[in-house]
């Protein structure tokens, strides 16, 4: 692709990033206290959290400054009388003569054109910065609507747990009263119950914890959800195709660092034209008292730049140019290795996610069936059921944990190459 080519793209995918701001901003949302989406998310973020209310007062104070550098400096009035309240023949004001003179400075080779060109490059830059911290609030949001999936998954597993506990209770307490198993058994059974209860407790009220902690991504400390979206059957859909292992141009940490780089090239040349001198222009009128007659004058001046001719601005503006060049070589490099390692990864446990879901899991529960069975049979033993129990639950954990972990990974690849606010939309329209 050419450059002329990534340079539109680039251009296209932040027109589309603050369409889709502008849109969340300005839409009519309806809210459902009932089921919390992911897309709901992303209108509440953008909409209310004050960090961005922060950077967007940032990027309209920069018309202020656009403003100011397109204006000329003030003129200079000067007012000056000679001659006056001497001795002898110049006492008084007889013989005085006054002179009054305008000013204006006029800077030369394209200073002002160039300050002003620095003005709104600082805007630009204050405006790919709001929606650098766009998508990172949204990845941030996205992230935590993935880890409350998490818990409402673990906590749907502990309530089976529980009802499974339950049941395994009332077949010990037929046995015990039939005098087939001893009373320890059910001892252990109630202990079992109410330790599975109070995990029970405790993962719903981290739960609500972490939808507060949520929440105030949008500027409210309550969370009136009791559910969020299943998020269990979308992952097989994934695409992983090499071209996401590719940072993109649309990355914008990349593009705030190139827009340094251009900013500071043009604070280079700036730094360059002080060197050519400014002038000043001047006209006026004078008047002798004596004579009672009025002549104009006009004039110009020009510093001459025998001391000082900014050698020492340029120098520095011109390493500024290198450093932040590096900066962005730098960040450009870190980046591309952090996502291949994000896509190997991904691209990995995805293929030991469908292990589990194909294999692991099913298998599980036919070991759990046959031990069961066999225990009502009395062929098997307590700790042998509880044991199969609890390897069933921890895979399952397991199951729901690696789907929350690859839709992170696969949220973070997206924010890697740009696309988080697009992507993130797709896909919450997608599992309405």
């Amino acid at each position: 692709m050419s450059g002329k080519s990534n340079k539109n793209f680039s251009i296209t995918r932040i027109a589309l990033v603050i369409f889709l701001i502008s849109f969340f901003l300005h839409s009519d949302f309806k809210e459902d206290n009932n089921d919390l989406t992911l897309n709901s998310i992303l209108v509440k973020v953008l909409k209310g959290n004050s960090d961005l209310a922060a950077f967007r007062y940032e990027v309209r104070s920069k018309d202020g400054q656009i403003y100011q550098q397109s204006r000329l400096a003030n003129p200079e009035f000067e007012f000056g009388l000679d001659n006056f309240a001497g001795s002898g023949e110049l006492g008084g004001f007889g013989r005085s003569e006054f002179a009054a003179t305008l000013s204006q400075k006029i800077p030369t080779a394209g200073k002002r054109s160039l300050a002003e060109a620095i003005a709104k490059g600082e805007k630009s830059i204050s405006e790919l910065n709001f929606n650098r911290k766009a998508a990172d609030l949204l990845l941030n949001a996205t992230i935590k609507f993935y880890e409350l999936y998490f818990l409402q998954e673990k906590i749907s597993l502990k309530k089976r747990r529980v009802d499974q506990i339950e049941s395994f209770k009332l077949q010990i307490l037929k046995r015990v009263s039939a005098g087939k198993t001893l009373p320890v058994e059910l001892s252990r059974i109630k202990i079992n119950l109410l330790r599975s209860r109070a995990e029970l407790r405790s993962i719903l009220s981290e739960f609500y914890s972490n939808g507060i902690h949520l929440a105030t991504l949008w500027g409210e400390n309550k969370f009136p959800y009791r559910s969020v979206s299943s998020m269990d059957t979308g992952w097989e859909k994934f695409h992983i195709s090499e071209e996401i292992s590719e940072i993109s141009n649309s990355n914008p940490d990349l593009i705030v660092l190139k827009s340094v780089v251009r900013q500071k090239e043009a604070q280079l040349s700036l730094e360059k034209a002080v060197r050519v001198p400014d002038i000043t222009l001047s006209g006026g009128v004078k008047r002798h008292f004596e004579t009672g007659l009025t002549a104009f004058t006009a004039g110009i001046s020009i510093p001459v730049p025998v001391f000082n001719t900014n050698k020492g601005g340029v120098s520095t503006a011109g390493y500024l140019v290198s450093k932040a060049d590096s900066e962005f070589k730098a960040e450009e490099l870190r980046l591309k290795s952090e996502l291949k390692e994000k896509f190997r990864t991904l691209r990995t446990e995805l293929g030991n996610l469908r292990v589990f879901k194909n294999k692991i899991i099913p298998e599980s529960e036919n070991t759990l069936k046959i031990i069961s069975e066999a225990y009502s049979m009395g062929r098997s033993d307590y700790l042998e059921v509880i044991d199969v129990y609890d390897s069933v639950y921890e895979i399952k954990e397991e199951y729901i944990r690696s789907i929350r972990d690859r839709r992170i990974e696969m949220a973070e690849i997206e924010r890697l190459n740009g696309g988080i606010l697009n992507i993130m939309v797709n896909r919450s329209e997608n599992e309405k």
